[in-house]
Formats: structure tokens, sequence, C-alpha cells
């Protein structure tokens, strides 16, 4: 989040353009201080971004990054039902020094290995895949009916094959 950029919808006309979103594409406000040069409550501009991106992407597909420790300040208030990514390096993973209101991972490093790409953030949500695809409303692809000939499929009849 950089105040008065109107990040999402820079984001939304980029995607869209390359014919998205995705459907399993799920977008985060990261707000945090840029080493100072952002001070003071940021919540007005964050929130319509959120809302904004949620109107796009629908509500479990927007997520949020927010250190209460050491940028509490810039995002007071937050929307309800916004699922967060909490930092706190140095902890246990799933461990973070607080667990505000949506906490649902925690960031506990910058420096992670992630091979082949170097170093990274590295995070843990104590969940199962499926369980964190179901909170961010992924939904994989059905697996496709299977054809039987003679049968009829999704009311459309399926011919025996000519032998």
């Amino acid at each position: 989040f950089k105040p008065g950029q109107a990040n999402i919808d820079l984001l939304m006309e980029r995607v869209t353009k390359k014919g998205g979103p995705h459907p399993r594409m799920v977008v985060m406000a990261d707000v945090e201080d840029a080493n100072g040069e952002v001070t003071g409550d940021q919540s007005a501009e964050v929130n319509d971004e959120i809302r904004r991106a949620r109107a796009w992407l629908g509500d479990k597909r927007v997520i949020g990054y927010w250190n209460p420790v050491s940028n509490g300040e810039l995002w007071r208030t937050r929307p309800t039902g916004l699922r967060l990514v909490t930092p706190s390096y140095g902890r246990e993973p799933g461990s973070p020094k607080i667990k505000p209101e949506g906490y649902f991972a925690h960031q506990y490093t910058d420096n992670g290995p992630c091979p082949p790409f170097g170093r990274c953030d590295a995070n843990f949500a104590d969940m199962t895949v499926a369980e964190l695809e179901a909170m961010l409303g992924l939904v994989r692809s059905p697996a496709p009916e299977p054809v039987v000939a003679g049968v009829a499929v999704n009311g459309v009849a399926v011919p025996a094959p000519q032998l």
C-alpha cells in the first residue's frame, strides 16, 4: 500500500489487460511504514482499497498484512472479516507477539530459504492446504465426468462407439 496511489485500480487494470483475474488469485493489502515514509492512520484509504478489491474478487480472496507491534498506528480500523498475515520475526512459526482479530498466518522471517529463488519471506498458517483454500474461497476445477457410451451425461446422450 502506498498512500494516494489508487493501488487496487492499477492492479485491476494490469490483471484485466492480461485476461485475469485467475479464479484462484488472492490479493493482499500490505500495510507497512516504508522505513518511516508512511505515517499516521491510513485506515480510510486502505479500507477503501480493500472495499474495491473485494468488489472485484469477493471478500474471501482479499487479505491484509499488518504489523500491530511496529506499525499499529497505520491501520487502526480494519474491515470486518478481513484475514491477516502478521509479521513477528525471531519467534517460533505460529507464535507472533500479537495475534490481532482476523489473524491466520505468521510471517516469522524475511530471510527464509526459497530455492531456486534465494531468500524470501516465510509464513506459517496452522491449517491444511484444503482449509486454507476454503478460507480463501479457492476451488479446484472439478474432474471431468466420465463418458460412458450409451448413457446420458448431463442430459446429453453419448452414442456407443461404432465398431
